[in-house]
């Protein structure tokens, strides 16, 4: 059985009776009636219920349309979101998914992992500096150098270009 989904004019739509006429075209170009090639029958489909952490769930979703993040448009909507939230009634949810949820989650697994790094990173200066001084100047000086990274890039922007087009070509 294969499912044919076939839309008619706006008239053709609103008379359900009418339908088992509708002409249907063939390959030779002639129409036959659409009674003659499928068999009608009018009825309820069964409602499919979606679930989100097994509860039954409606979800909403939204298309960003120009150069606005994800995460921004739900800080300017959250106190919209907070005042339906608090007129729903118990047992109702309302939650923010999607790529917020992603982005929160996967922040969440990078700053679980972040005093082991930085432990790890301190650890090996230490090893390798042989001085807490030593270590403390290179954290210090650090940042400088990534702010002469920062303005290079920035003002000789063909370099870096030049580079990342060598870089794709080679891979």
């Amino acid at each position: 059985m294969i499912d044919i989904l076939l839309r008619g004019t706006r008239n053709e739509r609103e008379q359900l009776g009418a339908l088992s006429s509708l002409a249907i075209p063939t390959q030779n170009g002639t129409s036959v009636a659409l009674s003659q090639v499928a068999t009608l029958d009018y009825g309820f489909e069964e409602g499919v219920i979606w679930h989100r952490n097994r509860l039954p769930s409606v979800t909403v979703r939204a298309d960003i349309y120009g150069k606005e993040q994800p995460a921004t448009l739900v800080k300017q909507i959250l106190p919209t979101l907070d005042s339906v939230r608090a007129e729903l009634p118990d047992g109702y949810l309302l939650e923010v998914g999607g790529t917020v949820e992603e982005l929160a989650r996967g922040q969440n697994s990078v700053n679980a992992g972040m005093p082991l790094f930085i432990v790890v990173v301190l650890t090996l200066l230490m090893i390798q500096l042989r001085s807490f001084s030593r270590m403390l100047m290179v954290l210090i000086t650090a940042p400088l150098g990534l702010i002469g990274v920062t303005l290079t890039l920035l003002f000789l922007p063909a370099l870096y270009a030049a580079w990342f087009s060598v870089k794709r070509v080679d891979e």
